[in-house]
């Protein structure tokens, strides 16, 4: 009888060990899906702290539209990836659309040639804020004028790489446009992530704009603009914003 007293003893010990270690298992199992969740959610926050986000300009998503103002690029070089170019004088030209990974080539281009360059020429519908951003900060570190030459483009994101300009020319002729970002295609996020992302950006934008000595009252025109428009900036809105001329930078310099 000892025996078999002894035996359900370890027996019983043997079924609480058992329900102790499927306990831990299911524990750590929901832990993992937690801090999974947690990640995830944080991943996203990130994304959306610095978003590659990719607003399309009205005029290029659809063929036979016309380009806006007195635009001479055409259609199809600015709906291509955007060509880095030197041209002589000092200029770097920045041609199309500005997607995902053109500040990484920019950023590359410029530590091989850097020393060459004086200007930038933009001509783009402009494409990734998030890129375009840091071209134009990257531009404003380096100390170079930006241009938008005659029958040219420069819209969407484009005018946030323009701001970067120690010097900040655009010719009678040029166009620039700005509008609300967007992102294209199918956004599954729930509508206060959308809230959330396009307050981050908006702050993000008039930061940079601040530090660039721009009126971030520009991008209040942006945001009065809805995505499959453009609010063509006159030459009196863009002295008034400051986003033709000096910068305070410039002016600092100077004195």
């Amino acid at each position: 009888m000892p025996a078999v007293t002894g035996l359900l003893r370890r027996y019983d010990q043997g079924r609480v060990l058992k329900a102790v270690f499927y306990g831990l298992v299911v524990g750590v199992a929901a832990t993992l899906a937690f801090d999974y969740r947690e990640l995830a959610r944080e991943n996203a926050l990130a994304e959306l702290a610095e978003p590659g986000v990719e607003p399309v300009l009205p005029g290029l998503t659809e063929d036979g539209e016309p380009l806006p103002g007195d635009v001479e690029t055409p259609r199809e070089t600015l709906r291509q990836q955007l060509a880095i170019a030197l041209e002589p004088g000092g200029t770097l030209s920045l041609t199309g659309t500005i997607g995902v990974g053109s500040a990484d080539r920019f950023g590359e281009e410029i530590a091989r040639i850097g020393e060459y360059v004086t200007q930038v020429r933009l001509d783009s519908p402009g494409g990734s804020v998030h890129d375009a951003l840091a071209i134009g900060q990257s531009i404003h570190d380096r100390g170079y004028e930006t241009v938008v030459k005659k029958g040219a483009l420069c819209a969407s994101s484009c005018p946030l790489a323009f701001a970067g300009g120690i010097q900040r020319t655009a010719e009678t002729g040029a166009t620039l446009g700005v509008h609300q970002v967007f992102a294209p295609g199918n956004d599954e996020r729930d509508p206060a992530s959308a809230i959330a992302s396009a307050q981050t950006t908006t702050a993000r934008i008039q930061r940079y704009l601040e530090a660039m000595h721009v009126d971030p009252a520009l991008w209040t025109l942006a945001m009065e603009t809805p995505p499959n428009r453009l609010h063509y900036l006159t030459p009196d809105e863009m002295r008034t914003l400051r986003l033709t001329g000096g910068s305070a930078v410039a002016e600092a310099a100077a004195q």
